[in-house]
């Protein structure tokens, strides 16, 4: 016997039913794609410090974020592996030895014993180590020569020959040739910034001043410069960056 057609129409609510439900489903994933792809180029493309929660990762792909450690906690410390080193120690006070100590007693006005005003002993003092620094000085140095003559034979003026330097008829001493030249090639220190710190002390000099310093330094060190070259191509292997 022959269906009847009641039976073999299809229902169109549960068939809408069925569609929605499907294009829910697409939509969210879409979205969840999505998501992953702008995640993915903020960590490709932005800031080095913008951090990904790895929770929302998992949503998507069907994990538990529970599971997942929040992204801005600090990791679990875990077991320390064998022979690890042991953690560096830091200076917290401990100042070198070979500093100078410039020592200030803070003593007590009155030494009698507020209570039966006895003169109090000395038992023991509390010491405390701060490091202070003393800020560079220009000064002058002069150079006095005396002249000698003799009133009886007139056999002319008589006095001691000048000290040779090292920039002849300049200004600088040895002492502050050294100084530029450290500030300029160990500290990197430009020579128009050592203009300005000395122009804070009232000394005025320009930028080729200094130059033509340290062009005159470095051919008193061309000496040392042929030692220390020659020592380094006399190596097997030489690395420099």
């Amino acid at each position: 016997m022959p269906d009847t057609p009641a039976e073999n129409s299809p229902d169109p609510q549960q068939d809408l039913a069925v569609l929605r439900a499907a294009l829910q489903a697409a939509e969210t994933r879409i979205a969840a794609l999505e998501q992953i792809i702008q995640a993915f180029q903020r960590a490709r493309f932005g800031q080095s410090a913008e951090r990904i929660d790895p929770a929302q990762l998992a949503l998507t792909l069907g994990q538990d974020p529970s599971l997942l450690p929040p992204a801005n906690d600090a990791p679990a410390p875990s077991a320390k592996p064998q022979g690890e080193a042991p953690p560096r120690r830091r200076n917290r006070g401990v100042l070198p030895p070979h500093l100078e100590r410039i020592e200030r007693v803070l003593d007590l006005a009155d030494r009698g014993c507020p209570c039966c005003g006895r003169e109090m002993h000395r038992i023991g003092e509390t010491r405390t180590e701060r490091l202070d620094v003393v800020p560079a000085q220009l000064r002058v140095r002069v150079t006095i020569r005396p002249r000698y003559a003799c009133r009886g034979c007139g056999d002319g003026v008589h006095q001691r020959r000048a000290p040779e330097h090292a920039v002849i008829g300049g200004l600088p001493t040895e002492a502050l040739l050294v100084q530029v030249l450290v500030a300029k090639y160990g500290d990197g220190l430009p020579l128009y910034r050592q203009a300005a710190i000395l122009r804070r002390q009232g000394i005025i000099l320009d930028r080729s001043t200094l130059c033509d310093w340290v062009a005159k330094a470095c051919w008193w060190l061309r000496p040392l410069h042929g030692l220390v070259l020659a020592h380094i191509t006399g190596q097997d292997r030489v690395f420099a960056d």
